[in-house]
């Protein structure tokens, strides 16, 4: 005659990550934190033109035309700057030509706000349209299987 092993509580197991689910469920949008939250501070970086992201069809068609997609020129400057400048560079001067990097955005310099879906916010500053993204994070769940292998045995 065999002997069965206890069977787990999955019954509480579900109701724990049904609770869990409804005490931490992502809001309309994540929480954004202010500005330079997360960072390590000092990062500065700079892009040649034409790196601002995907181009849809509207911009290509003014780009055709001879106008440039906004934010597709406004770091060449810098860009340009630091061509000339290399020889010459020092820590002091690294703010001519490296703009901050600093993670966030500004408050008043937000250009667009966005939530492609629940729990994700992605931020775009005016000055360069440059995106910073926020996610609410997922919890983790209880698995209801069981993988233990039974026990068998005899008396």
């Amino acid at each position: 005659m065999g002997i069965r092993a206890p069977k787990r509580p999955r019954g509480a197991c579900l109701a724990a990550a049904a609770a869990l689910a409804l005490v931490a469920a992502p809001a309309a949008h994540a929480s954004v934190p202010p500005y330079g939250a997360h960072d390590a501070g000092g990062f500065r970086n700079v892009l040649p033109q034409g790196e601002a992201g995907t181009d849809n069809a509207a911009q290509l068609a003014q780009f055709e035309g001879g106008t440039y997609p906004p934010h597709w020129t406004d770091q060449q400057p810098l860009y340009d700057g630091l061509i000339q400048g290399s020889p010459h560079l020092t820590n002091k001067k690294v703010g001519d030509y490296y703009k901050n990097a600093t993670f966030g955005v500004k408050p008043g310099n937000v250009e667009s706000t966005t939530t492609p879906k629940a729990g994700v916010t992605i931020i775009r500053d005016k000055q360069y349209g440059i995106p910073t993204s926020m996610a609410t994070p997922v919890p983790t769940r209880c698995s209801a299987r069981d993988t233990r292998a039974p026990r068998t045995g005899s008396s």
